[in-house]
């Protein structure tokens, strides 16, 4: 999978923001509204790494993402990113240095999409500048990567779910962050556009950390993978091994097969449920 970089020039993280951040949790638990969904988390993510959260639904991935995030503080443990406690953090480092495309997000129907991107300079900025002319030309820019330019004056009320996820990852790529948070980022989007999406992130050369809810494309898209299922996470590891082995069958309930295509020599996960099997095909 290439591994190119998208963005232009006027993409690149500024001198800040440079370089990708490391993060580290350490014995880690998290949950909603008191209830734990995970607890005795320890994983580490290196910088520029790639990292697949899969598990079945409800198993916590979100509400991980959500933790290690810093969005809902955590129950118990340690999050460290380059080192430093997350809850330490001031809130404006923290914008410069974290950046989250949630799936739940609901911004106001009254901004335009231009200006809803435009929100992820808000960290590189003093409270008491105005947005410079150049502005404009970087979220046109990221609107472009996401193929939104065109929707660049359209009201959010007046946008689907898939082109308002595209513009929350806009809003995440002027934003710069060297960490960044993906909850199930494919959702809405048709196949032409989860995989130029994910090809894009792949080009970004940051920290991804991302709740993905297919197999195969978190087996081809992401370095490592993290499976959690039962308030645990079971197993962390090379992407393709996590999701191909023992326990992710056990978890998902199907067999899953990688299999070589004939015309590309890429591997691709085939997966079939021995209590639910295929329906004959028609003739």
């Amino acid at each position: 999978m290439s591994r190119r970089t998208l963005l232009a020039p006027s993409l690149a993280p500024t001198a800040s923001t440079a370089r990708a951040a490391r993060l580290e949790a350490r014995a880690l638990s998290c949950g909603n509204q008191g209830r734990v969904v995970l607890s005795g988390v320890d994983l580490s993510v290196e910088p520029g790494e790639s990292l697949a959260l899969v598990g079945p639904n409800g198993s916590g991935k979100s509400t991980l993402i959500r933790a290690l995030a810093g969005v809902s503080p955590a129950m118990a443990g340690r999050i460290m990113v380059n080192g430093q406690e997350l809850s330490t953090m001031p809130s404006a480092e923290r914008g410069r240095t974290i950046a989250v495309v949630s799936q739940d997000e609901r911004p106001s129907g009254d901004l335009r999409i231009a200006e809803l991107v435009e929100l992820g300079l808000v960290p590189h900025r003093n409270p008491w500048s105005r947005p410079r002319r150049e502005d404009r030309d970087t979220v046109l820019e990221a609107l472009d990567r996401v193929g939104l330019r065109a929707l660049a004056d359209r009201p959010v009320s007046r946008t689907s779910g898939g082109e308002l996820r595209r513009a929350i990852l806009a809003r995440g790529l002027v934003q710069g962050a060297p960490l960044l948070f993906l909850d199930e980022p494919t959702n809405h989007l048709d196949v032409h556009q989860q995989l130029s999406l994910l090809d894009l992130v792949r080009g970004l050369h940051r920290t991804v950390i991302a709740a993905v809810h297919d197999l195969d494309l978190a087996a081809a898209y992401f370095d490592r993978a993290a499976l959690i299922d039962g308030g645990r996470l079971l197993e962390l590891g090379e992407a393709q091994q996590v999701v191909t082995g023992e326990a992710s069958a056990h978890c998902f309930h199907v067999d899953i097969t990688p299999v070589e295509n004939p015309r590309t020599g890429d591997t691709h996960l085939l997966m079939s449920s021995p209590q639910n099997p295929r329906p004959p095909q028609h003739h």
